[in-house]
C-alpha cells in the first residue's frame, strides 16, 4: 500500500512515495532556500551534487521524482540531460536553475521537458511556483 495524503493547496491526493528530489547544481551553498523549502514540502532528498552522472544515476535509480538542474555548470549540457530524461524517465520533473534567463531559453528547455526555470539566488517564493508545476 502506497504512502498517500492529501494536498489541501492542490486539491490532489500525494503519493508520498513518490516526492523526491535529486539537486544537480554547481555550489551547494546556493541550494541552502531550496533544501530548506524541500524538507517543509515533506521532499525526501535523494542526493545533491555538481556531477551529471551521479545525478542521472539517482534518477534512474528511481524513477520518479523532481530534478533540479543548475544549467550554469561548467561542461554541462541541458539540452542533452533534459532528452536523456524525457525519453527514459517522464515521471521525472526537470526544473532549470540558471543566473541568467531568457525567453528563448525557457522556451528550449520547456520543450525538452523541464517543467519550471528558475533564477539564480533562490528565493522560496520563486522556488514554490517552480514546485507548483511539478506532477507526482
Amino acid at each position: 500500500m502506497a504512502n498517500k495524503e492529501y494536498d489541501f493547496a492542490t486539491g490532489k491526493i500525494v503519493d508520498l512515495d513518490k516526492r523526491k528530489a535529486v539537486i544537480l547544481i554547481n555550489d551547494s551553498s546556493l541550494a541552502d532556500p531550496l533544501i530548506e523549502l524541500l524538507r517543509k514540502s515533506r521532499y525526501r532528498m535523494l542526493g545533491m551534487t555538481s556531477k551529471p552522472d551521479v545525478a542521472l544515476e539517482l534518477v534512474r535509480k528511481h524513477k520518479v521524482g523532481v530534478i533540479f538542474i543548475d544549467a550554469d555548470i561548467p561542461g554541462i549540457n541541458v539540452h542533452e540531460i533534459l532528452i536523456h530524461l524525457q525519453r527514459r524517465f517522464p515521471a521525472f520533473n526537470p526544473i532549470m536553475l540558471s543566473d541568467q534567463v531568457s525567453k528563448a531559453d525557457i522556451v528550449t528547455v520547456s520543450n525538452l521537458g523541464a517543467v519550471g526555470f528558475l533564477t539564480k539566488p533562490l528565493q522560496e517564493e520563486s522556488i514554490r511556483r517552480g514546485m507548483s508545476q511539478v506532477t507526482l
